[in-house]
């Protein structure tokens, strides 16, 4: 094979007790001899300790996410299993009570059962919801492409979302093309996302406004546009939005921003977090046309 300038292999082999020999070989190509024949110098580079700081550096990084995801686990699971744990004592002494208490007091035991049963159930679904997160973030299998009409999608989960926006007095406002819009796309998976960007989008917005839903598109990628009237993010805090954990919630895991990165990354797309055009957050995701 004729040799080129720049051109570089990563060897890699054992050397006895001193463990892995890594070397860098490349090839440069020289003026023609005095006979004609081609020539060229080879250079090799014993690289081993650096890619021993590299693996090094890597398995710390690694063990430095998997410390991270426990810690925020720890947190996430703990406080619902405390909430439950004093429930179910409260409720062991409302039900303990006396059986020959006036019908009145009976009631009132019955009625605080019932709320201690829903403060359980509540911490019950709040795990459902941490554990369904996190096995997201672990499990996201690779996005089956098939076509997708990412008009019809957006109009799919409009509707879908349609009841809560409601009750959250929140409009909604599409500018969607007439025609059906292509892309090769994993539908569970971008669905997905756009529940995640749409319920953000209602959460932040607490009494009420309009969420402006728009798709523009060319022979080369669609952008998909959705922005509230939300108080906005600083700037801050929107350079940290996608990552894993971080979340501005009282309640949150920090974990849907990163999944819907990760869904949009994954169909080879991009997604972004900037100011709305007026005030509020306006995210725009771009994915490659089919």
């Amino acid at each position: 094979e004729e040799p080129r300038a720049r051109a570089g292999l990563t060897l890699e082999g054992t050397r006895g007790a001193e463990g892995r020999l890594v070397v860098d070989l490349r090839v440069v190509p020289m003026a023609e001899g005095e006979t004609g024949e081609r020539l060229a110098l080879l250079v090799v580079d014993d690289v081993s300790e650096a890619a021993a700081a590299r693996a090094r550096a890597l398995q710390a990084e690694r063990l430095a996410a998997i410390g991270k995801m426990a810690a925020h686990i720890t947190h996430e699971i703990r406080n619902p299993l405390s909430s439950i744990g004093l429930n179910v004592e409260l409720l062991e002494e409302t039900i303990a009570g006396p059986d020959d208490a006036e019908p009145a007091a009976r009631a009132r035991r019955t009625t605080e059962a019932q709320k201690l049963l829903s403060a359980i159930a509540r911490e019950v679904g709040r795990l459902a919801d941490v554990s369904e997160d996190y096995l997201r973030v672990a499990r996201l299998p690779q996005p089956r492409l098939r076509p997708l009409d990412l008009c019809a999608l957006v109009r799919e989960v409009i509707e879908f979302a349609r009841p809560e926006l409601d009750r959250a007095r929140v409009q909604v406002s599409l500018t969607l093309p007439d025609a059906a819009t292509l892309v090769a796309a994993d539908e569970g998976q971008v669905r997905q996302a756009l529940v995640n960007l749409v319920r953000n989008a209602r959460e932040a917005m607490e009494d009420g406004g309009e969420l402006r839903v728009s798709l523009a598109a060319d022979a080369r990628a669609v952008t998909l546009a959705i922005e509230d009237e939300g108080p906005g993010i600083d700037e801050e805090v929107r350079q940290r939005i996608f990552d894993p954990f971080f979340t501005t919630k009282s309640t949150g895991t920090g974990l849907g921003l990163p999944i819907t990165r990760q869904i949009v990354e994954a169909h080879g797309g991009t997604i972004a977090c900037e100011a709305g055009a007026v005030k509020g957050t306006r995210f725009s995701l771009v994915f490659p046309r089919g």
